[in-house]
């Protein structure tokens, strides 16, 4: 099992095991939106927080396999890809679709550990009735655009032609 699969399947379990060891002791209404100052602006039933969380994880596992998928049954003519038709002939199109099945991975991996500890903030802001960390938050996404620009350069890097 390649390490990108690993890793996300790790920050699943995680990801469902944090969502069960919170839900019980959660407010009956969750505050889910917070402003820039860290008070809560938006909430709703934990129930429906907690469907809105298992749906997010589908979304998220859904990109990195759906989105391989729909490029190796698209016609070459939709797919933008750097030099696409060395990339795409017969002889390399599975090796192609599995190397961007394997990025793919590693975005998903990278946006469910944004989720994992974003979510950490809202709960604890939730059982510790403080205000949301923004200053957490912004460093949170600020190392998940550093690994989104990373992420690109490798996907780019890959697609050269030596």
């Amino acid at each position: 099992m390649r390490l990108s699969r690993m890793i996300l399947l790790m920050l699943v379990g995680i990801y469902l095991a944090q969502c069960a060891y919170y839900y019980a002791a959660l407010p009956e209404t969750v505050a889910s939106h917070f402003n820039a100052a860290g008070k809560p602006d938006g909430q709703m039933p934990k129930g429906v927080f907690m469907i809105f969380e298992v749906v997010l994880l589908f979304v998220i596992i859904g990109q990195s396999f759906l989105a391989p998928l729909m490029i190796d049954r698209l016609p070459d003519s939709m797919i933008n890809l750097p030099n696409k038709q060395y990339w795409l002939a017969p002889e390399r199109r599975a090796a192609t679709i599995g190397m961007l099945r394997n990025h793919f991975e590693w975005f998903s991996a990278g946006l469910l550990a944004v989720f994992v500890a974003l979510n950490q903030l809202v709960f604890r802001a939730n059982l510790d009735h403080e205000n949301f960390s923004g200053r957490a938050a912004t460093v949170i996404l600020g190392v998940f655009l550093t690994f989104v620009v990373v992420w690109l350069i490798i996907l780019l890097r890959k697609f050269k032609i030596n």
